[in-house]
């Protein structure tokens, strides 16, 4: 089971043309198995099935690392560790912020940085109103978390001056894309294709004009 599982994210991967070593894809794997344990007792993810996890959390992921810039990244709800961990085993040398309020979520973050050795990872307990960085982060990326209105006004405080906000959507009403421009009138939709997802993919990319105070 282990190496069928390690082998789809594999192809995976390479259909993304990511860089990868055979430690990266058996990290991935054990993430998705000790994500499986523990869902039994904490309900971390709605998703139970390990296949439908590597294309749900892994590739989807995955997918986002090229749009990816600078030096500090912080992922906004990582929850299970998604984007988060694909993103840090893909860019050993990028470090990368794990947000979350949820304690039954971080503590399982803890214990996945732990168990895979992720020097490049912190992980940070607290709500995004209330998380103030000691220094700017490049991107915030986040995945499913609001609307992107909310998430500017969530996030734009976070980023550096020339950074930008990454979120990641399925279908967007044109309602939100138009209250979006309202904070970044420079936003540009991606469409990204996840291997075996038959569903709409976009990230995107919003620099805000100005910081916008809560």
């Amino acid at each position: 089971m282990e190496k069928a599982l390690q082998r789809k994210i594999e192809e995976g991967l390479i259909f993304l043309d990511q860089q990868f070593s055979t430690e990266v894809s058996e990290r991935c794997c054990k993430h998705l198995f000790l994500l499986k344990r523990w869902n039994k007792v904490f309900n971390l993810t709605g998703i139970q099935d390990l296949n439908e996890m590597v294309v749900k959390h892994v590739l989807d992921s995955a997918a986002i690392v090229p749009f990816l810039k600078g030096e500090k990244i912080i992922d906004v709800g990582s929850g299970a560790g998604f984007p988060g961990v694909p993103m840090a085993l893909l860019l050993p040398n990028t470090a990368f912020y794990l947000l979350d309020s949820n304690g039954k979520k971080v503590r399982f973050l803890t214990e996945i940085k732990s168990q895979l050795e992720l020097d490049n990872v912190t992980i940070v307990n607290d709500r995004v109103e209330k998380h103030v960085a000691t220094s700017p982060y490049d991107m915030v990326v986040c995945r499913a978390f609001s609307s992107l209105e909310k998430i500017i006004l969530n996030c734009s405080k976070l980023v550096a001056s020339n950074g930008s906000i990454l979120a990641m959507k399925a279908e967007i009403p044109e309602k939100e894309l138009s209250a979006a421009r309202y904070f970044s009138p420079g936003l540009i939709v991606h469409e990204i294709e996840t291997p075996s997802l038959q569903l709409p993919r976009h990230v995107v990319e919003m620099q805000p004009r100005v910081t916008i105070q809560n």
